[in-house]
């Protein structure tokens, strides 16, 4: 978690008349330990702990960029299966996910989809970089028949970095 929060917190400063806020889930303590579905077919799986920023630098970064007010920016440590479930989010109108493997992915998924309103953006940075991202990705939308379409964001000619989708006005989401 870095710049692209920082960016985004600040945009909701300047712009957002909503007094919308900003939450940061990150374990702090890098990525989380690889399973099957992230070595499927890829070279870049993504070790243990790779990533790793403490919570004080990430908040000095934050405060250093002028987003450090509590009102606004909310960060929050603990592996996503510790925090997710009892976040204090009720509504999502931008979810972005950068948790590279299958795991974080899968895990933000189950926990914060319900959440994103009808017509919200849903961001998922590393699809086409890391396998166990984007089989979370994959199974998640077929699982609960999301049918938007997914917008490719390409780096390098055809190589696929990111991708987004709109979650739809008319779909209800269904917990089973």
């Amino acid at each position: 978690m870095g710049g692209s929060g920082i960016m985004m917190a600040n945009v909701m400063k300047d712009w957002d008349p909503c007094g919308r806020r900003y939450f940061g889930f990150d374990s702090f303590k890098g990525l989380p330990q690889p399973v099957k579905e992230d070595a499927l077919g890829t070279t870049n799986i993504g070790a243990s702990g790779l990533f790793s920023a403490g919570v004080d630098i990430v908040k000095a970064n934050f405060a250093k960029h002028g987003v450090d007010d509590p009102k606004l920016v909310q960060l929050i440590p603990g592996w996503f299966n510790e925090s997710l479930p009892t976040a204090p989010v009720d509504h999502i109108s931008f979810l972005r996910l950068d948790g590279d493997l299958y795991v974080s992915t899968w895990e933000a998924l189950i926990y914060l989809y319900p959440k994103v309103s009808p017509g919200g953006l849903i961001y998922v940075d590393d699809y086409g970089s890391f396998n166990g991202c984007k089989v979370a990705v994959d199974k998640y939308r077929a699982m609960h028949k999301i049918a938007a379409p997914l917008h490719w964001i390409r780096e390098d000619g055809n190589f696929v970095e990111a991708v987004w989708w709109r979650k739809d006005y008319e779909a209800q989401y269904m917990q089973d």
